[in-house]
């Protein structure tokens, strides 16, 4: 009793050091972080919308009109119906919205980064309590005593992890529903509480966040619910107990749609909803889809070693399947005490496949739509290794072989942090913002495509630095008609890149017979800024 106390002390010891560490690196990444994501820029303007966003044609905004649709401004604290009721209009659950809204809504009028990356930071960190509670519980601590804090550490500090903290949207809040559900879960499983009031209704209460924070969250419970429901009628062969648990599942949902009825409309009728199921349905592109997100697994969970994992797995199987057949064990007993690896296996390959099916393709930052089930997946590899402890020769090398990857993924994860290989940090934008503080007198243009002008926010933070900027739409070409546009000695002119640049640079040079020359100041990933000036000024 007395090593067992020791052990549990200690344990949490390494638990706080490793939440302090962790706290430290993303704070520390948060203040690398320069830039936003173009979604990143949308949490902020559908959260703390004022006026509501019309883009202008052919007109001068002033700074404060633009900069206060991205702010809660006094007065406007804490309206969570209006909230509500803009996320509606999109296609997102507005449990996240609400959270940053509440935060935003302690510093009215303010803009910064760090309001968003706090809602993140307090989800990462529950995340990495309850990846540990999971681990602790499915891992054997009297055989591998340090392999459930070992595989928290690399959790944790994973670029992917980490990256999801940097990005201001809902995936860090989903991840760690997705571990708090599973840990409820696993907790209620062995201690045989699958249909008490102690396990379902916390479970009703995650479910119900969870759904209303980001709709993938349903696909993950749809995978945990069938699996756990097949198990319950394999282990009772009664219909009672997997009804009255599913029956807990979908209350919180049909309470969640009434608190949010939209949400059933952008599942079956919203663009991304139709989207996705088009995606799914659609078999010629499954293996580019799979290649494409294994690889993001590869780099950023596993650090370019996932074929040799899935090699091991294949011979862990291979070997557990040929001692079952030796030792003439009956399969179904086995079947029955490997419950939960078997329900990890469901539950995040399941996952896995849908969102690679139906989620959009942006290159590294489609990270984002499967790193919340990355903390199941690690834990289902050391769980499934686990496994070969179960016999002497096993016995020998198993703890060796766990210790070694996570020793391996640990390294590789340190590596990531100290060569900054995380995503959503944006440094580039430093440079760019800095230009445009440093040109706040020269007039500013921005040229906007006209479907699809919302990929002005890209810009916001350089714009927030000028008093004002006139906005009008590529779709014209005809000389600017404005004095001040006609009569400028310089000007800073963002075109963007989806339509024809050519026309747009000439149609500014038409507009002001004193401009004989022009330059590309940046690129960006939808315009470019271009300074156009006459030979009175210097280049």
């Amino acid at each position: 009793m007395t090593r067992k106390k020791n052990y549990s002390k200690q344990q949490l010891i390494f638990l706080i050091l490793l939440l302090l560490i962790s706290l430290i690196t993303v704070i520390g990444f948060g203040t690398l972080k320069s830039g936003f994501h173009e979604d990143e820029y949308y949490s902020y303007y559908s959260t703390n919308y004022t006026l509501g966003w019309n883009m202008p044609d052919g007109e001068w905004v002033d700074h404060s009109r633009y900069f206060n649709e991205f702010v809660v401004l006094e007065g406007q604290e804490f309206q969570y119906d209006w909230v509500k009721t803009v996320q509606s209009w999109d296609v997102h659950p507005p449990m996240y919205y609400w959270f940053l809204h509440t935060v935003c809504s302690f510093f009215p009028g303010i803009f910064s980064k760090w309001l968003g990356l706090s809602v993140n930071i307090c989800a990462y960190l529950i995340s990495i309590v309850f990846f540990y509670l999971i681990a602790r519980r499915l891992i054997s601590s009297d055989k591998h005593p340090y392999a459930a804090i070992l595989a928290t550490a690399v959790y944790s500090l994973s670029a992917s992890t980490i990256s999801s903290v940097m990005f201001t949207r809902m995936y860090a809040v989903l991840s760690a529903c997705i571990l708090i559900s599973f840990y409820l879960h696993v907790k209620a499983w062995q201690e045989n509480k699958m249909t008490h009031p102690s396990f379902l209704l916390p479970m009703a209460a995650i479910m119900y966040v969870g759904y209303l924070t980001q709709y993938y969250f349903l696909i993950y419970h749809f995978f945990l619910t069938a699996s756990i429901c097949l198990f319950m009628l394999f282990q009772t062969k009664r219909l009672k107990t997997p009804f009255i648990y599913g029956f807990s599942v979908i209350i919180p949902l049909i309470l969640a749609c009434i608190t949010y009825p939209s949400s059933l409309a952008h599942m079956f009728r919203g663009y991304r909803g139709t989207e996705a199921t088009d995606n799914f349905f659609n078999l010629s592109n499954t293996d580019e889809r799979l290649f494409t997100f294994l690889s993001l697994t590869d780099k950023y969970l596993f650090c370019g070693i996932l074929f040799i994992v899935c090699i091991l797995i294949l011979l862990i199987v291979i070997y557990r399947i040929y001692r079952i057949k030796k030792s003439g064990k009956k399969l179904l007993p086995l079947i029955n005490n490997n419950a939960f690896l078997i329900v990890l296996f469901c539950t995040t390959i399941g996952y896995f496949v849908a969102i690679s099916k139906t989620a959009l393709l942006l290159g590294d930052s489609s990270l984002r739509y499967i790193l919340p089930i990355f903390g199941l997946l690690l834990i289902f590899v050391i769980l499934l290794i686990c496994k070969l402890d179960n016999d002497n020769i096993g016995q020998r090398f198993c703890g060796k072989l766990i210790i070694c990857l996570l020793g391996f993924l640990l390294l590789g994860n340190i590596y990531h942090i100290a060569k900054r290989n995380v995503l959503f940090l944006y440094p580039e934008t430093a440079g760019k913002v800095e230009y445009a503080s440093a040109h706040t007198t020269v007039p500013v243009v921005y040229i906007f495509d006209a479907t699809n002008s919302w990929c002005v926010w890209e810009s916001s933070l350089e714009l927030f630095q000028y008093p004002q900027v006139y906005f009008t739409s590529d779709a014209v070409d005809t000389a600017f008609s404005d004095k001040t546009i006609q009569e400028s000695k310089e000007l800073l002119v963002y075109i963007n890149t989806m339509g024809t640049v050519d026309t747009q640079i000439q149609r500014v040079l038409n507009s002001n017979p004193s401009f004989s020359d022009y330059e590309l100041v940046q690129e960006n990933k939808f315009c470019n800024l271009y300074r156009f000036y006459g030979s009175s000024v210097s280049q």
